[in-house]
């Protein structure tokens, strides 16, 4: 079943097969926008708050979102439309994070967000392209098997761009971030590319007040409604603004902190101290010895995922958090998910500043090195590379099997070198490589410079861990949203000079300088970052004979992609600090995820399009 609190449609041509198809994919769906031929051209369910419709002689607009442009400013930028193309100024200018739908003179174009949150992803149905935006609906509706491309590489560790965009529904196509799909004749399709990241010229100055502005119009997009708001407080630079922002506005706010079981972690206290800075703010302090320790409940997993989640290990920890969320009857929670990835990025940018100011980038790596014990020889060998993208990706397929990335691995190339985890096999391996030098062949970097291309790709990973996220919050009826990923705040940090955004001597500068005027300056000083790594850890002790019976029928040893019997025992002494660690949950992920979409193919699970999706 879909989330109670959870958007989803379908958009499908002008075409006479719409009907069948509308059939296939939204024939549980709840609403139903159609063409003047009465063919169906959104179906879904969505909140009347979250679309907005106009048309203006043969243009058609639809948003699917946040957004706070209305009905008649929509129609007014319709009637300025003569191409599909011209709708990009459109996309590049509205706030809020949003899915933009048009039908121009018959041709359709649907997209979603440059920053990855929002997704479009096609397929034919009945004969005709239709568009949706989550790709289990398209799946059950094509009755799609898994993809062997994507199954090929779903045991790398953090797979490059492109091979992360890979669906893994056979059949499925995912339309890139940063382009939308063209849909002409209801039948021929291609994407377009509409979105490119801005260059890195700002100053801090400059960027910080472009920041301030996105961030603070992002958060009142979501609360310009009023009634009851949740959000997180965890006393960080990236939660904190949020909430400071959010009770702003004239909504009832309640500010959740989940106490971590480290006890040198210190949310709690600067989460206080935060707290008490809000006086009309109710604080909710969630302890943790009355919340699941993550793992529990890892067999009895039924949550189907629109990809691998590597959280997927904690979801009877993240419901409970939902149902936390939704007593307070909160129509909306906001989080500071993706903060890290805007305001900080990608320290590859160092390979450019070497060469434009290398008195500057000496100054630089000589901090870095002592901070984080880089070594010389691979930290040289890195900034010397002059490899396009599409050259780095394919000599990466090489040492597949090498030690996993630790964190004395300096990140100056185009991405961390992508690896497969020790108990991979000899054919996971062949397939892997084989599937990295395909892709390798016609690969672009999403942006010109190391920098800016790591920083993109960041940032889209982390926007799709937090999508998955607030699907499986959305089964408490809870809206869990992060405006950090909205298309003009990701603009904004782009935007700032990389090394002025990225410093080994402060923590966040962007944000320290965003939010001046907007929080306690004593707020700010913090610069630690509270985690859950001791609760994991605990919980794979507790959990583990649980995690080893996952191997006992392991869908990914019946594919030969690990060995079993060494799974098991890279199981069996859980290590907060194994560089292991990281490799074991994503491979708890994607078990999770095969066993799941085994059911749904299997009819387990069907029923309706919105189960299995």
């Amino acid at each position: 079943m879909h989330g109670r609190g959870e958007t989803w449609f379908a958009v499908l041509p002008d075409h006479p097969a719409a009907h069948a198809a509308a059939g296939l994919t939204g024939a549980h769906a709840n609403r139903t926008v159609s063409y003047p031929s009465t063919r169906p051209w959104l179906v879904g369910q969505w909140p009347d708050e979250e679309v907005v419709l106009a048309e203006a002689g043969d243009t058609r607009l639809a948003i699917v979102g946040h957004c706070p442009i209305t009905a008649a400013e929509l129609a007014k930028a319709a009637a300025r439309v003569r191409t599909p193309a011209d709708l990009d100024r459109l996309a590049l200018t509205l706030p809020g994070s949003f899915h933009l739908i048009a039908v121009v003179a018959g041709r359709l174009r649907v997209q979603g967000s440059a920053s990855g949150l929002r997704k479009v992803f096609h397929t034919r149905v009945s004969g005709v392209t239709v568009a949706a935006d989550h790709a289990r609906l398209l799946a059950t509706a094509t009755g799609a098997g898994i993809s062997q491309r994507w199954l090929d590489t779903c045991l790398l560790t953090l797979p490059p761009h492109p091979l992360d965009e890979v669906c893994p529904w056979h059949g499925v196509e995912t339309v890139p971030a940063d382009s939308y799909l063209l849909v002409e004749n209801g039948t021929a399709s291609r994407t377009v590319r509409w979105w490119h990241p801005p260059e890195p010229e700002l100053s801090l100055a400059e960027g910080a007040a472009k920041l301030r502005d996105a961030l603070s119009t992002a958060v009142a997009v979501r609360t310009r409604a009023g009634g009851l708001v949740s959000c997180d407080l965890s006393g960080g630079l990236d939660s904190t603004p949020i909430c400071f922002l959010a009770a702003r506005a004239d909504v009832e706010l309640t500010a959740f902190t989940r106490v971590f079981r480290d006890e040198s972690s210190d949310d709690t206290v600067w989460a206080e101290r935060a707290a008490a800075e809000l006086p009309g703010v109710r604080h909710e302090v969630m302890a943790s010895d009355g919340l699941p320790l993550p793992v529990a409940g890892l067999l009895d997993v039924r949550v189907p995922l629109e990809q691998p989640f590597p959280n997927a290990f904690q979801i009877e920890l993240i419901l409970e958090l939902g149902r936390r969320m939704a007593a307070t009857a909160s129509r909306i929670h906001l989080t500071g998910s993706g903060g890290d990835e805007v305001v900080q990025g990608w320290p590859g940018f160092m390979h450019t500043l070497v060469r434009k100011r290398p008195l500057l980038a000496a100054h630089y790596l000589r901090a870095y090195r002592s901070l984080f014990r880089w070594p010389l020889l691979p930290t040289v060998r890195a900034l010397a590379d002059r490899r396009p993208y599409g050259a780095w990706l394919a000599d990466s397929a090489r040492d597949l099997t090498g030690p996993l990335i630790s964190e004395t691995y300096p990140p100056l190339e185009w991405d961390l070198p992508p690896r497969l985890p020790p108990y991979a096999t000899a054919h996971a391996e062949h397939a892997a490589r084989t599937r990295i030098v395909e892709a390798a062949a016609g690969a672009r970097p999403l942006a010109g410079s190391r920098g800016q291309h790591g920083s993109v790709h960041g940032l889209r990973r982390t926007s799709g861990m937090h999508r998955v996220l607030a699907s499986v919050i959305a089964r408490t009826g809870v809206r869990y949203d992060a405006p950090f990923f909205d298309d003009r705040v990701v603009e904004a940090g782009l935007a700032v000079r990389e090394h002025e955004r990225i410093t080994p001597w402060r923590f966040k500068p962007l944000t320290l300088a965003a939010m001046r005027g907007v929080m306690p300056d004593h707020l700010l000083r913090r610069n630690t970052k509270g985690t859950p790594t001791i609760d994991e850890y605990q919980g794979f002790r507790r959990y583990r004979a649980d995690v080893l019976a996952l191997w006992e029928d392991s869908r990914l040893a019946k594919h030969g992609l690990v060995d079993a019997d060494r799974l098991r025992a890279a199981c069996t002494q859980p290590d907060p600090h194994d560089v292991n660690q990281p490799a074991v949950l994503d491979t708890v992920a994607v078990e999770l995820w095969l066993r799941a979409a085994e059911r749904a193919t299997t009819g387990k699970e069907r029923g309706n399009a919105a189960t299995a999706r």
